[in-house]
Order: structure tokens, then C-alpha cells, then sequence
């Protein structure tokens, strides 16, 4: 999701994907001219250059919905919140257990810890991360010095990861210290100066690097998943297109024959490498390959939809055995493709029917911002995501939790669009700047129609409702604003799409937008705003645009909802 812009500094907006410490944009009626760097972008598997910070696992407007779903007391973000505020890493009295005299991190195998070291690192990543969370939510600096003391008291010292299990330890104690840090450092806080900055960055590209780089292609898949979202968290930190690229490369299995390519861990049916392992192992392998998708939509990546969105099959395989549903096709031994594991010939029981928080991800993607939550694709995806919501901590390193807090969007509750995803053609709707709106078929995402807007001579040219009725019988409030954008013809190009409301009260004419990138299949642009308005609401419009480009596109299954 792209932030919502406070449009006037006449009227009382609190948006809820405000960035940070910046001024409110004010946007002339010429709102659909584009910005300066709203340049398009490549749709391809190797990355485009334009990095976005914060860019990892959490976006500005990640952050910026958390803390205004929050602060508005909504669930099922509150659940999931009250969940990470009552955590016992998330507190800014959290003692730091730090290295304690060692300079290396050692992990044997299967977490023995001779040093200690192992353990107190983990200890501190969680809680690096958790209390960054917890800075943005409640922006008590408290938070952000504590996460801020947790990297440094390793990255200071810290000049190695050893022992027969140390690729984990650095890409998961790693990732978590690198997903703190990213936050703290673009997200306004004044704390993190050059100094903390440089020996954190010499800590993510010394030590943790260099005992990663070389992946793990003979271990089992999950390690390898952990060392892709690690390495492209490096990446995006220290804007390392290389380091990013190479682990892009190894998501898609250009790089080596490893276990934890998308290809290698997940079969076409959806049963994963380790299935016949443990069902714990599987699906922090999941988690973590999903997360690694997450981290490239946040620099304009739809590893998600890779391989006909095969990691999708691997959380729908997954979730229907574990939910004692059986399987849609037999099972099958396999182990891998390198080492010589021997995982037994059928799906292990041991983990069977224990749900780890990392559906939310998956869940809200598929079902949310790709519009299939009706879809059979995701059936028991669906029912175990809904069923262990709002998810809390994983009590594990090795996936985040608290996904119902970082990852849920909506909208909830009734439309105020009528044809809302155009069944009744192009009853309703309005075009502006010369469009031509159509009924279209073929290009769908709820139902068998969509709506085509061609002959655009401005970007602004599209679909428009009105809504100033809607607007006074629900009042003033926080309201969610959406709509699935895609072009109508086939490309290689990522363009900004933006939902819009347009008012005129008694001060003038104000806009609340939200922006997200779309190209060649439909993407959810989606965001909301606390709307008021002052003295007498004359006008109200929803409509779509296209900043920068003119172009056909698709449109459909668009929202208006008054959530508060």
C-alpha cells in the first residue's frame, strides 16, 4: 500500500498511512499529474535499481496502518497489537543479554549452545525488532532506544557466526536486527545516528554476510529460505543491488541447486521439501519464503506470483493436511533434490495440526490484495488463517509472528460503491478526462466482469462515483478506500495506480489519495483516511487514475467503507 497524503491543512485529517515526519502534501486540482518520481518500472524478476525505504518487512505504509489501525482501536489489528504490546521481547525494560565477552556467535547442531551466545543473540534479535515495532505504534522514543542499544551491543562486537548450524543463527538473528534497524532508520527517529548506522552496516555485510553468501544447498530448504529473506534484507539496508540480486537469483533458483529454491521446496501438487520431515520445519520454510516475496513487492517484485503462484499451492498443501483434510493428490517421497536426507515416503505427523503464525502473510496477499479469497485456491488456506486469528508470537526465531498486526488489510464492512465490481456493467459510474467506459469479460477479479477505461487522453481519465450521499448519512470518520487495477494488455512495465476522494466543503476542494504499482495482473490499491469536512459538504467523488501514464486499463471490484 502507498501512504495516504494529508491534502489540506484546512481540514482535520489523520491519515492513517502518514509518513513519518513528513509535512502534509497539498495537491492543486491538477492531483493527477504525476509526481517526479513516479517513473514506471520493470515487471521482471531482476530488480529494477529504485530502492524503498523502509523497504524489508514492513513498509512506511505497513507501519503507518498499524499505528492508525491501532490507535483507532480496530480489529483485528488490536488483537494482534495487544498480542506484541504484552510480548516479553516487545518491552523498552527489556534487559539486553548481549555478547557477554565472546566476539562470535556459535550454534552446533540442533541450537546446542556451549557460549551462551546462541541463545542471548536470539533473545536480543526478537527483541531489536519487536521494540522498533512498538517505537513506530506508540512513538514512545523508549522503544526505538532500546531496539537502537540491541543492534549495537552486536553489531559492535560481534566478528563472526561458528559451529555446525551458524548459517542459521546469522540469517535469522540476523534478519531480525537488520528489519529493526531498517525501521529506526527511516522512519524519523533521531537516534540512529552515522556512528550506530556504520557499524551496524559493517555488522550485516561482515559477519552475517559473509556466513551466508554461500548458501546452505546441501541442508534442508527452510535454512536456505532463511538465508533469501536475510540476504535481500541486507540488500535493500545497504542498497546493494548485488547482494539482492543474488539472493533474488537463488529465490529462483538461477544461482545454485539448493533445497530452498521456490522450485525445489515447493512441487507443483504443493507438497514441500520437507513435508515428509516435520510440519514444524515446513512452515517456517513457508513463512520465510513468503516473507521473502513480501521484501520484493516492497522494491516492486511479484516474486508471489512465481511459478503460477506456487508458493500459494505450498500453504494450501500444508494447511489442508494440518487441518485433517486429506490431500488433493498423493503424497510423494521426496526429500530434495541435494543431500541425502531420507524424510520417509509419507507426510510426517510430527507438528501435524500445530498452526505457526506465518498464514496471516499468505492469507492477506492471495486473498486481499490479489482478490481470491473466494477462489478454491485457497480454501483451507482461508480456514486456518481465519481460524488462528489474530496471530500472535511464534515463540520461534525464525518467523516473525504478529502477521494480523504487520500484514492484514481490508476493507471491512458494507460498500459505499454501488456496482462495486461491475456485474451491472457501467451502471453508476461516470467517466472523466474523455474515457470510455466498457463492460469487459475477459479481465475479472470478483465475478465475470470488470470495467475497461480506454481512450484516456490524461491520466486522470477513468471511473468516478458519487459519494457525497454515502459521506452524510455515515458522517465524519476513518474510512478505507480500495480498487484492483491492472492494464489491459500485456507488459513488462509497473505503472502507479491511485484511488481518490475528491470533496468540496465550505473551505474548498480536498483530496485523500492512496498509491500502489500495478501492471499486466490485477493489484489492490488500497488505503484510509480519517475524512471530516467543514461547514457544508457540497461534493464528494470516488475515481481511479493512473499518475503518469494514460494507458487502457482494467478496473474492478472497487470499495469505499466506513470502518469508524
Amino acid at each position: 500500500m502507498k501512504s495516504l497524503l494529508k491534502l489540506s491543512t484546512l481540514l482535520c485529517i489523520t491519515v492513517a498511512m502518514l509518513t513519518a515526519c513528513k509535512k502534509p502534501e497539498v495537491i492543486s486540482e491538477a492531483v493527477e499529474t504525476a509526481a517526479a518520481d513516479e517513473t514506471p518500472y520493470r515487471s521482471a524478476t531482476i530488480f529494477s535499481g529504485d530502492w524503498q525505504h523502509p523497504g524489508i518487512l514492513n513498509s512506511q505504509q505497513d507501519l503507518d496502518r498499524m499505528r492508525s489501525k491501532v490507535n483507532a482501536n480496530l480489529q483485528p489489528w488490536k488483537g494482534s497489537y495487544d498480542k506484541l504490546a504484552a510480548d516479553f521481547y516487545a518491552q523498552s525494560t527489556y534487559t539486553i543479554r548481549g555478547p557477554q565477552g565472546v566476539t562470535v556467535v556459535n550454534r552446533e547442531t540442533g541450537g546446542l549452545d556451549p557460549t551462551g551466545s546462541n541463545t542471548r543473540c536470539d533473545k536480543d534479535s526478537r527483541a531489536a525488532y519487536e521494540n522498533a515495532l512498538m517505537w513506530y505504534i506508540t512513538q514512545d522514543v523508549a522503544y526505538a532506544n532500546k531496539s537502537r542499544d540491541l543492534i549495537d551491543a552486536w553489531a559492535s562486537v560481534i566478528t563472526d557466526f561458528t559451529g555446525a548450524d551458524s548459517r542459521i543463527s546469522a540469517s535469522l538473528y540476523g534478519y531480525n536486527f537488520i528489519n529493526a534497524a531498517e525501521i529506526l532508520k527511516h522512519t524519523g527517529y533521531s537516534g540512529w545516528t552515522s556512528g550506530y548506522n556504520t557499524r551496524a552496516t559493517s555488522f550485516f555485510t561482515g559477519p552475517v554476510y559473509n556466513e551466508i553468501k554461500n548458501y546452505n544447498q546441501i541442508g534442508p530448504g527452510n535454512q536456505d529460505a532463511f538465508i533469501i529473506k536475510c540476504m535481500m534484507a541486507i540488500g535493500v539496508f545497504t542498497e546493494n543491488t548485488a547482494i539482492f540480486q543474488r539472493a533474488v537469483d537463488e529465490f529462483y533458483g538461477r544461482s545454485t541447486p539448493a533445497n530452498g529454491n521456490l522450485a525445489n521446496y515447493i512441487l507443483p501438487s504443493g507438497q514441500c521439501q520437507e513435508t515428509n520431515r516435520d510440519q514444524n520445519h515446513t512452515q517456517v520454510g513457508l513463512g520465510s519464503l513468503a516473507e521473502a516475496c513480501e521484501i520484493g513487492k516492497h522494491q516492486y517484485m511479484d516474486m508471489y506470483g512465481a511459478l503460477d503462484n506456487r508458493l500459494l499451492r505450498g500453504y494450501e498443501f500444508t494447511a489442508r493436511y494440518n487441518s485433517g483434510n486429506g490431500f488433493a493428490s498423493t503424497p510423494v517421497d521426496y526429500d530434495g533434490i541435494t543431500g541425502s536426507k531420507d524424510y520417509g515416503d509419507v507426510p510426517s505427523t510430527i507438528g501435524y495440526g500445530t498452526f505457526f503464525p506465518v498464514y496471516a502473510l499468505a492469507y492477506y496477499h492471495y486473498g486481499y490484495r490479489k482478490g481470491l479469497l473466494s477462489s478454491s485456491s485457497m480454501t483451507y488456506l482461508k480456514q486456518v488463517a481465519e481460524s488462528i486469528s489474530p496471530e500472535g508470537t511464534s515463540n520461534d526465531p525464525a518467523a516473525p509472528g504478529f502477521g494480523t498486526l504487520l500484514f492484514a488489510v481490508g476493507p471491512y464492512g458494507g460498500n459505499a460503491l454501488t456496482n462495486y465490481s461491475f456485474e451491472g456493467g457501467t451502471v453508476n459510474w461516470y467517466a472523466a478526462g474523455g474515457a470510455i467506459l466498457t463492460s469487459n469479460t475477459t479481465l475479472h477479479i470478483e465475478g465475470s466482469k470488470s470495467i475497461s477505461v480506454e481512450s484516456r487522453d490524461f491520466d486522470y481519465s477513468g471511473p468516478r462515483q458519487d459519494v457525497k450521499q454515502y459521506l452524510l448519512d455515515n458522517g465524519q470518520g476513518l474510512y478505507d478506500l480500495s480498487a484492483y487495477i491492472r492494464t489491459i494488455s500485456t507488459t513488462s512495465t509497473i505503472f502507479t495506480g491511485q484511488v481518490n476522494i475528491k470533496l468540496v466543503d465550505g473551505t474548498g476542494t480536498h483530496y485523500y489519495t492512496a498509491k500502489e504499482k500495478y501492471d499486466d495482473s490485477f493489484a489492490q490499491i488500497s488505503g484510509s483516511a480519517n475524512v471530516t469536512w467543514s461547514g457544508t459538504l457540497t461534493a464528494a467523488e470516488f475515481y481511479v487514475t493512473t499518475p503518469g501514464n494514460s494507458y487502457s486499463i482494467a478496473v474492478d471490484k472497487c470499495s469505499l467503507v466506513k470502518v469508524k
